[in-house]
Protein backbone atom coordinates (compact mmCIF):
# COMPACT_ATOMS: atom_id res chain seq x y z
CA UNK A 1 0.00 0.00 0.00
CA UNK A 2 1.48 3.64 -0.91
CA UNK A 3 1.33 6.28 1.67
CA UNK A 4 -0.75 9.61 1.21
CA UNK A 5 0.74 12.34 -0.92
CA UNK A 6 -0.59 14.06 2.77
CA UNK A 7 2.02 11.56 4.76
CA UNK A 8 4.99 11.68 2.59
CA UNK A 9 5.09 15.64 2.38
CA UNK A 10 4.89 15.28 6.55
CA UNK A 11 7.66 12.84 6.53
CA UNK A 12 9.52 15.15 4.33
CA UNK A 13 9.12 18.08 6.82
CA UNK A 14 9.23 16.42 9.92
CA UNK A 15 12.81 17.31 11.85
CA UNK A 16 12.80 14.55 13.93
CA UNK A 17 11.75 10.47 13.27
CA UNK A 18 12.19 7.67 14.72
CA UNK A 19 13.29 4.56 12.84
CA UNK A 20 12.25 1.08 14.19
CA UNK A 21 13.69 -2.11 13.23
CA UNK A 22 14.47 -5.95 14.52
CA UNK A 23 17.06 -7.72 15.04
CA UNK A 24 16.79 -11.71 13.72
CA UNK A 25 16.05 -12.84 17.32
CA UNK A 26 12.93 -10.64 17.12
CA UNK A 27 14.04 -7.55 19.33
CA UNK A 28 12.92 -4.12 18.70
CA UNK A 29 15.56 -1.25 18.36
CA UNK A 30 13.89 2.28 18.05
CA UNK A 31 16.30 4.85 17.37
CA UNK A 32 16.08 8.80 15.98
CA UNK A 33 17.22 10.96 13.02
CA UNK A 34 17.02 14.64 13.52
CA UNK A 35 17.93 17.31 11.45
CA UNK A 36 16.54 20.50 9.03
CA UNK A 37 13.21 19.91 7.59
CA UNK A 38 14.32 18.55 4.33
CA UNK A 39 16.65 16.28 5.76
CA UNK A 40 14.76 13.34 4.54
CA UNK A 41 13.95 13.27 0.91
CA UNK A 42 11.62 11.31 -1.58
CA UNK A 43 13.59 10.65 -4.26
CA UNK A 44 10.53 8.67 -6.07
CA UNK A 45 7.03 8.11 -4.96
CA UNK A 46 6.74 6.72 -2.07
CA UNK A 47 10.58 5.99 -1.70
CA UNK A 48 12.77 7.91 0.97
CA UNK A 49 16.47 8.66 1.59
CA UNK A 50 16.93 8.84 5.04
CA UNK A 51 20.70 9.43 5.56
CA UNK A 52 22.85 8.37 8.50
CA UNK A 53 24.67 11.04 10.59
CA UNK A 54 27.31 10.33 12.96
CA UNK A 55 26.16 9.81 16.29
CA UNK A 56 27.05 6.76 18.79
CA UNK A 57 28.63 4.32 16.39
CA UNK A 58 26.52 1.68 17.79
CA UNK A 59 24.88 0.95 14.04
CA UNK A 60 22.30 -1.25 15.60
CA UNK A 61 19.54 0.15 13.03
CA UNK A 62 21.84 -0.49 9.66
CA UNK A 63 22.72 -3.83 11.36
CA UNK A 64 19.39 -5.03 11.90
CA UNK A 65 18.22 -3.56 8.59
CA UNK A 66 20.72 -5.58 6.63
CA UNK A 67 19.09 -8.59 7.99
CA UNK A 68 15.78 -7.57 8.44
CA UNK A 69 14.98 -4.83 6.19
CA UNK A 70 11.35 -4.33 7.63
CA UNK A 71 11.19 -0.90 9.00
CA UNK A 72 8.85 1.51 10.84
CA UNK A 73 9.16 5.48 10.41
CA UNK A 74 7.33 7.44 13.13
CA UNK A 75 7.13 11.25 13.66
CA UNK A 76 5.08 13.68 15.22
CA UNK A 77 2.50 15.65 13.16
CA UNK A 78 0.85 18.33 15.75
CA UNK A 79 -0.91 16.22 18.12
CA UNK A 80 -0.43 12.81 16.39
CA UNK A 81 2.29 10.51 16.04
CA UNK A 82 2.06 8.76 12.33
CA UNK A 83 4.00 5.37 11.97
CA UNK A 84 4.88 4.39 8.68
CA UNK A 85 6.38 1.05 7.69
CA UNK A 86 7.59 -0.73 4.97
CA UNK A 87 11.04 -2.18 3.60
CA UNK A 88 14.20 -0.94 3.34
CA UNK A 89 17.59 -1.13 1.09
CA UNK A 90 20.64 0.25 2.47
CA UNK A 91 23.09 2.37 -0.33
CA UNK A 92 26.55 2.77 0.40
CA UNK A 93 28.36 5.97 -0.99
CA UNK A 94 32.14 6.64 -1.07
CA UNK A 95 33.02 9.86 0.95
CA UNK A 96 33.62 12.86 -0.31
CA UNK A 97 37.20 12.78 -1.83
CA UNK A 98 36.81 9.09 -2.82
CA UNK A 99 37.96 7.65 0.02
Amino acid sequence: MSITRSDAALLCRAPLVFVGTANPGGQFDAATRSGDPGFIREVAPNLFEIPDFSGNYMYQSIGNLLIEPRVSIGFIDGHDFVVLTGVSTTHWEEEPGGR
